[in-house]
Formats: structure tokens, sequence, C-alpha cells
């Protein structure tokens, strides 16, 4: 098969992507679209690229684009994703997937029908440090997961409003960011993985407004999901809180137990893990393991999420080129969506709400 040609909506965010996919050599990155062209025209002439398009319906017209990245707001990643697919592109997208359930749905359907593939990016899942302890809890070494934690903490304060005043996407007042389903995915999901945890059922959630005070929207959630075989997942997302960044998680077992550490430094080569089991006789306290930071250490960490465009963008083209499913394929990529969905109005409506299952 040829490289896999990529068009990438949404160059903020974006770049990182392009990066990602350029760094590869079963790919090429052919096309950019941003709603401001002057700014997919700047970021086209950096990384060598030779279109850029102003409107989604452009770049999807271009018959030799293969493949679609979608790095736009929050709100149009389910309506991009479905015309992207529609016009027979495969596609990876930015979390979430959707914000509405109908969309979630549709990008199913029609990964189904078609054929297509399609990718929730997710980067966290390629973290060295949680694959690191995927590899312990997949060893049994816990014994029966019963319950487990993930905590996405972003001061996302600085990031409302431009320096001249005028509101970013995240705090746009028809479409502001929401918590579960705005950094959410990155702890879900990723909960959910570690975890081994197929679907949850249903969801008790609480939000308040304290630190974001001009959205129309909570900037604190946290939900307690429940899965069929009685184990139990706490997410609490936090945007307007004085805390530097932490994206923590823990999963308790039968026969032990892993913590992440709280104190993440995002330009640090290593990071720690705590690890207990039983197996290790006459230990009194959680083990310290340190673990590297980042897979590729030519790229800055600083850059967007460091190396895991990369990894992930690797991954991508294999599920392409081999006709095999992504890791957070459409179905999977719903699993955790609609259950964060199912948090937030569970938030809304002060009740218990069951969880949609995906079959």
């Amino acid at each position: 098969m040829a490289q896999v040609r990529f068009g990438v909506v949404g160059v903020g965010q974006g770049r990182s992507h392009i990066r990602g996919f350029q760094s590869q050599a079963e790919s090429t990155v052919v096309a950019v679209c941003d709603a401001d062209l002057g700014r997919a025209t700047a970021v086209a002439q950096e990384y060598g690229v030779d279109r850029r398009y102003q409107r989604l319906e452009e770049l999807l017209d271009q018959r030799d684009i293969d493949a679609v990245v979608i790095a736009t707001p929050d709100h149009l990643h389910g309506p991009m994703s479905i015309a992207a697919l529609r016009a027979g592109k495969h596609v990876l997208s930015e979390i979430p997937m959707a914000l509405e359930p109908t969309h979630m749905r549709e990008i199913v359907e029609l990964t189904d029908r078609t054929g297509l593939k399609y990718h929730m990016a997710n980067q966290t899942r390629f973290a060295p440090a949680l694959i690191s302890a995927k590899a312990v809890v997949s060893s049994g070494r816990l014994g029966e997961l019963f319950y487990g934690e993930a905590e996405y903490l972003h001061d996302m304060r600085y990031a409302q409003y431009f320096p001249d005043g005028r509101r970013r996407w995240r705090a746009d007042p028809e479409h502001p960011q929401t918590t579960l389903l705005g950094g959410g995915p990155h702890a879900l999901d990723t909960l959910r993985w570690l975890m081994g945890i197929d679907q949850f059922v249903e969801v008790t959630a609480y939000g308040n407004r304290k630190g974001l005070t001009d959205r129309p929207t909570d900037d604190f959630t946290v939900a307690l999901f429940k899965a069929a075989d009685g184990s139990i997942a706490k997410v609490a997302v936090a945007y307007g809180l004085s805390r530097p960044y932490c994206l923590y998680f823990s999963v308790y077992g039968t026969e032990g137990s892993f913590e992440r550490t709280r104190h993440q430094r995002p330009a640090a080569d290593t990071t720690t893990n705590y690890l207990y089991t039983n197996d290790i006789p006459y230990t009194p306290q959680m083990t310290p393991m340190e673990v590297y930071h980042r897979i590729d250490p030519a790229v800055p960490q600083r850059a967007a999420h460091g190396s895991l465009e990369i990894i992930q963008a690797r991954e991508f083209l294999r599920a392409v080129r081999e006709d095999r499913l992504p890791p957070i394929h459409a179905r999977e990529a719903a699993r955790s969506c609609l259950a964060l969905w199912a948090g937030l109005e569970s938030a809304r409506l002060g009740r218990p709400v069951p969880i949609e299952p995906v079959p």
C-alpha cells in the first residue's frame, strides 16, 4: 500500500498530529483546514504542506486524501467525523468522540457498514507509565479488581480568553467545553482500559461551578461509575482549581494496588508509579517504580503530548494498512463517551442514570 495521505482539520492542536504523521514513512500530510485561513496558511508553510482550505467540505472533496484528523473544538467532532466517514475517509478524532449520543451511535454504524477506520485520540493510553501499569494489571498480580480512580486536574483559567479579551472556544457560551466530555475521556477511557472493564452500566455524578464562574457549565464534576460485575470507578474533572496539572490513576484489587504519583513534571524524563502486591512479602509500604516519561527522547515533552501522538499515529497507520481495528475504535470510544454523557446527565438531574450499552 502506498503512503496514507492525511488532511488535518484544526491547526491548533492539529500541529501535533501533523508532526506525528509526518514522522512516519508510511504517511504524509497533504492538506490542512482551519476556519482561520491565514492560520492554516501559516501552519501549512511551517510544515511544508501544499494545500490549505477554510471549509471542511473543500478538503473532503479531495479524492487523493485517504484519512482525516479532526482537531477542532469539541462540539464539531461528531458532525465532522460523520461527514468525513460519509465521504469515504478514515478518521482520527480528538477527544471526545462526540457530544451527542446520536452522533456516537452514527459513527459506530458508519464504521460497521463501510469498514472505514475510526480512532478516538486519547493519547493517554500510550503513556509509558500507564502501559507499564497495564502490564502489571494484565499479569493478574493485583487479583480481582474492584475499584479504580482517575482525576483530570487542569487549571483552565488561562485558556478561557485571548490576551485581547476575546473568548476562546472553551469558553464559548453556546458551546462551552464540559468537564466529563472535555478532559473526562482522558480519565475514564484510560481507567476503563486499565481495569479491563468492557462497559459501565450506571453512573451517579455531582458538579459545581466555583472556579470558572462566567461559564454556563460546571467546572468541576465527580462521578461514580458502576460496571456489570459490581466494580466501581471514580472520575473527577476540575478546570477552575489552584493546582499544577495532574492526571492521576489508581487501581485496587484483592491482591495488590497501583497508584500514579500526583507529582507530575511534564518536562521530566522519568516519572514514578507505586505498586503493592501480596506476592512480595514483608513490604510495609507502596513500592516506587521509576518509569520513562517519554518514548521518543528526540521529541520535546512540551510539544503538545510529547511522543504520544507519534505512537498513536503509528498505531492508527497499522490499523489502516493492515485492515484491523484501531486501539480506540468506534465502539471503544462510544463505550467511554456514552458513559461520560450519562454522567453529565446525572449531575444535571441529581439522580443515578443508566448508561446505554454498546453491542
